[in-house]
C-alpha cells in the first residue's frame, strides 16, 4: 500500500521527512507518531515503516519505499530484525546498514540522514551486559559506522531506556512482549 502514497499523494516532490525501518518506527506499534513528532503524513512526513523488516528488505525495496519519496531528511530504525530473525551477525548488518545509508547519500546528498541506534530490550540487556554476542556486535558497529560517516547522525536512546542505577531495561517503558516500546516508552522515544 505505500506505492499507493507516491502515486496518489504526490510524494515526488522535495521536501519532507521520511522515517522508515522496522517495527519500533512501523506506525502500528507507534500509532502517535504524528503528534509525537510534529510530522503531518503526506505534507511534511512520511511514516513508511514496517514491522518485521531487515536491512535487507529495506536495500531490495529502496527503489520502490524510499528514493520515491525525494525527502530531505530521513530517520532510519533497522538491523535488530537481521539478528533476531535471521540470524545475521552483527558486522553482516552493519555492512548492509553502510549500503543503505550510502545508496541515500548518493541518491541525496543534501539530506539529513538520522539513525536510532538499536535499542536496549529485556529480552537482550540486562545487569549492565548484552545477552547476545551479535546483537553487542551490532550496538558498537553501529556506533562505529555512524561516527566514520560525516552524513549520518546517530540517536542513541540508551541512557533514556537504561535505568543508570540497576543498569536495567526501564520495563515500565516496554510493552509485555519485552521488545516494543509501549505509550510510555514512545513519549520518551
Amino acid at each position: 500500500h505505500y506505492n499507493d502514497y507516491v502515486i496518489n499523494n504526490g510524494c515526488t516532490g522535495k521536501g519532507g521527512t521520511l522515517l522508515l525501518g522496522h517495527s519500533h518506527i512501523d506506525r502500528l506499534w507507534w500509532s502517535e507518531w504524528e503528534a509525537q513528532t510534529g510530522l503531518t503524513n503526506y505534507v511534511n512526513g512520511y511514516n513508511v515503516g514496517i514491522g518485521g523488516t531487515s536491512t535487507m528488505d529495506w536495500l531490495y525495496a529502496y527503489d520502490k519505499l524510499v528514493a520515491p519519496f525525494n525527502a530531505d531528511r530521513f530517520v532510519i530504525s533497522l538491523g535488530e530484525n537481521d539478528i533476531n530473525v535471521w540470524g545475521a551477525d552483527g558486522a553482516e548488518v552493519v555492512e548492509r546498514l553502510a549500503e543503505l545509508f550510502n545508496k541515500i547519500h548518493t541518491d541525496f546528498p543534501e539530506a539529513e540522514i538520522y539513525y536510532i541506534y538499536s535499542l536496549p530490550a529485556q529480552t537482550k540487556y540486562v545487569n549492565g551486559k548484552w545477552l547476545n554476542s551479535k546483537y553487542a556486535a551490532l550496538v558498537k558497529g553501529e556506533k562505529d559506522l555512524v561516527e566514520s560517516l560525516e552524513y549520518v547522525e546517530g540517536i542513541s536512546m540508551f541512557d533514556l531506556l537504561v535505568d543508570a542505577d540497576s543498569q536495567n531495561v526501564k520495563t515500565e517503558l516496554y510493552r509485555t512482549n519485552d521488545i516494543h516500546l509501549n505509550a510510555a516508552g514512545y513519549k520518551v522515544w
